[in-house]
């Protein structure tokens, strides 16, 4: 038998910008300023981000670090991110006691 498969499924929710942590390598990498400029502008154009801000169950963010850092910018208190989470193989569940 081989390995079990692990997979993954996303929830969208809406949650305090404030919440959500930035491990030191997003915050040591500076996004593309022309980008980041146009993520602004596609923001303040439409009222939403054209990028998902996707964390993991920890809160950790794991994708839209420009989309993070245009929502502090604009002072956003609230943004809507897609939430991972670690499905656990069928074989690996353990009965309830």
């Amino acid at each position: 038998m081989g390995k079990p498969k692990y997979s993954t499924w996303v929830k969208s929710r809406t949650m305090p910008l404030s919440e959500i942590k930035i491990l030191d390598k997003w915050r040591e990498t500076l996004p593309d300023a022309e980008e980041q400029q146009l993520c602004y502008e596609r923001y303040i154009q439409n009222g939403y981000f054209d990028r998902s801000i996707v964390i993991d169950d920890g809160k950790f963010l794991k994708d839209g670090y420009m989309a993070y850092r245009v929502a502090r910018a604009v002072g956003l208190e609230t943004v809507k991110v897609s939430q991972k989470h670690l499905k656990i193989p069928y074989q690996e569940q353990q009965p309830p006691k």
